[in-house]
Order: structure tokens, then C-alpha cells, then sequence
């Protein structure tokens, strides 16, 4: 392959990141949220303690931790999107500390008409990524994460087909079809975002490593999107 072959090979996913996200978290020293054009659209709320290490760009916060210890955050009043279609992104170093169920971000509209997301770590060791629209389409496969190692990860769903894809470190490592189950239209949702797990926080079954990076967009990116959203993000 020539040396231009190659440089176009490289460029060629970067240039279809142009994309804006319908918003960004970037955890760089505080829990606001951001829209296009860098405007600021609110800020989350944090149970516990709020903790930044450094991260794959800037800070990375610390979710997680012991019932009587832990940090949490939640984002209320996002912007309305779409959720006909989407994809999440972000970055996550794990601190697995026991094999136990723990939620690394979950999601549904504010006000329950059936629009639902969650990415769990299993406590057999496995992944579960649940897109429910309002049926349910599930996708499972063993954990590769490992503690300490930073990992992007990214999953989209489209109700035209019914379909949820995870992605890890950019390249697709589960997919899951469901005929029937994604109704959910063109209508916009608010929804209340969750790093970590809903409800009781401060709770073991919460986050357990740093996040950075958080995006949300309103369609389905493609496989060479997210795998140019990973190369472009990290250092």
C-alpha cells in the first residue's frame, strides 16, 4: 500500500466524526454539561464525594466506591432528543473490586413512556446492554474490561431495525436484533442520565471506576465513526 494509500486510510474515519453529540459531559473538573458550539446546558448532581484523577483527556471522575462511601451523579433536565435512534460514548477505567453486579451508566425518558437504557457488569463477569424502547433488546458477552486499563466504550440503537450494537475500543463486540420491540417515534424525550445506578447511590452496585468523556448523540453512528470517536479521543 502506498504512504498516501495509507495516510487516506487513516484520515478517511476522522473526517466523518463531524457529527456534533446533542450533548457532552467532559468531567474535566465538574459535572457540567455542554451542547454544540461549547454551550453550557446545566449541571449534574453528585452524591458523595467528587474526586477527578487524571484522565484520557484532562480529568476523569471517581464513580463508585462502598454503600457508606460511594460517588454517584445524576443529569436531570438534558436536553430533549430524539431517541428514535442514538449512540452513547465515553471513556471508563474500571476498579473491579469484587465479582458483583455493578451499572456503569443507565438512562430513561423523565417521564416513563417506556424509553430505557443500562450497561451492566454482571456478577458472573459478563456485560449486559439493555436498550428497552419499549421492548427490551439485550445484549450479553463476557467482560474483557479489566481494572486500571482504560477502555472506550460505545453502544447505538435504531428503532428501524430493531437493533443495538456495543462497541469496545472501537470495534464492535456485540450485536442483537429484535423484530418488533423498538416502537419509540420521532418524538423528543428528556431524559435523566445516571453514571452509576439510579435510586440508592451510594450503593455497591454502583460505577466502581473513572468516567471521562461522556457523549450522547441523536443517531446510530456507523462502525467507522465510532472507530474514529475512539482514536480521536483518547491522548
Amino acid at each position: 500500500m502506498s504512504r498516501k494509500l495509507k495516510w487516506l486510510c487513516v484520515l478517511l474515519p476522522l473526517c466523518l466524526t463531524a457529527a456534533e453529540p446533542v450533548f457532552r459531559i467532559p468531567l474535566d473538573g465538574s459535572v457540567q454539561v455542554f451542547g454544540s458550539g461549547g454551550t453550557m446546558l446545566g449541571t449534574g448532581a453528585v452524591e458523595g464525594q467528587a474526586v477527578y484523577s487524571e484522565g484520557k483527556k484532562g480529568k476523569a471522575l471517581k464513580i463508585g466506591g462502598s454503600a457508606e462511601q460511594g460517588t454517584a451523579v445524576e443529569f436531570r433536565k438534558l436536553p430533549p432528543v430524539n431517541c428514535a435512534a442514538g449512540t452513547v460514548a465515553l471513556w471508563f477505567r474500571p476498579d473491579w473490586k469484587k465479582s458483583r453486579e455493578t451499572c456503569i451508566i443507565s438512562a430513561r425518558d423523565e417521564k416513563w413512556k417506556g424509553f430505557r437504557f443500562y450497561l451492566l457488569r454482571t456478577a458472573k463477569n459478563g456485560l449486559d446492554l439493555s436498550v428497552c424502547s419499549p421492548g427490551q433488546v439485550q445484549v450479553f458477552r463476557t467482560n474483557p474490561m479489566q481494572t486500571g486499563q482504560w477502555v472506550h466504550i460505545a453502544f447505538t440503537w435504531d428503532s428501524g431495525k430493531n437493533e443495538v450494537v456495543l462497541y469496545l475500543d472501537g470495534k464492535e463486540a456485540g450485536r442483537r436484533t429484535r423484530p418488533g420491540a423498538h416502537k419509540t417515534g420521532a418524538e423528543e424525550m428528556s431524559l435523566a442520565l445516571f453514571l452509576g445506578r439510579e435510586g440508592k447511590v451510594l450503593s455497591e452496585k454502583c460505577g466502581s471506576g473513572l468516567y471521562d468523556d461522556v457523549l450522547m448523540f441523536d443517531r446510530a453512528l456507523p462502525p467507522a465513526e465510532i472507530a474514529a470517536l475512539a482514536l480521536r479521543s483518547g491522548k
